[in-house]
């Protein structure tokens, strides 16, 4: 199954996401086989398979199979646990790829918090989490809302990363376009 699963990520890294999805439906049953439905191993993999449909804007059929991994981890990992974190956040974006705002918050809200027990304050999880949350306010023309969390992702950027990363560059550039947009 790991075999399977190294592939696929390959695959999916080169953009050929037919045999991606081919490598980790296998890598998938297997799984299943030894494991049985309801493992967290099951549950990276729909985690994987999602992002490969979402990769394809195959939304509907990524949101299930994040939602399937979701409860999964839920189940069986600490309610503090990054991969639940990571998943939550993953959800948020398919619901926002989707035009589901208010789902999408919903799902970053609970990221943010989990991520916020099981890192430290400074994390790019964070960062990355609070950035979505922005683009969701952003999209509902809330531009306030949008630029208090785009300050905290800069603010978390800037004491992580050198002013030249491109994260740090993308982050100004959306806070001058958000400010713009309040004028």
């Amino acid at each position: 199954a790991l075999i399977h699963n190294s592939i696929a990520i390959i695959y999916q890294h080169k953009g050929n996401y037919n045999l991606a999805l081919e490598s980790y439906e296998n890598a998938l049953t297997i799984w299943k086989e030894v494991f049985g439905e309801d493992h967290p191993h099951v549950a990276i993999c729909l985690n994987n398979i999602s992002n490969v449909y979402r990769n394809e804007k195959k939304y509907s059929k990524a949101l299930e199979c994040v939602e399937k991994a979701l409860v999964i981890f839920q189940k069986h990992l600490p309610a503090d646990h990054s991969d639940l974190a990571s998943t939550c956040g993953s959800t948020g974006n398919i619901h926002l790829c989707l035009g589901h705002h208010n789902q999408a918050l919903q799902y970053y809200n609970l990221s943010l918090k989990i991520y916020e027990k099981c890192h430290p304050s400074q994390h790019p999880d964070i960062a990355i989490t609070l950035s979505n949350i922005s683009n969701v306010y952003e999209d509902e023309n809330e531009y306030e809302q949008a630029l208090v969390y785009l300050e905290r992702t800069s603010d978390i950027y800037h004491d992580l990363l050198p002013s030249t990363h491109p994260n740090v560059i993308q982050v100004e550039q959306s806070i001058k376009r958000v400010s713009e947009k309040l004028k």
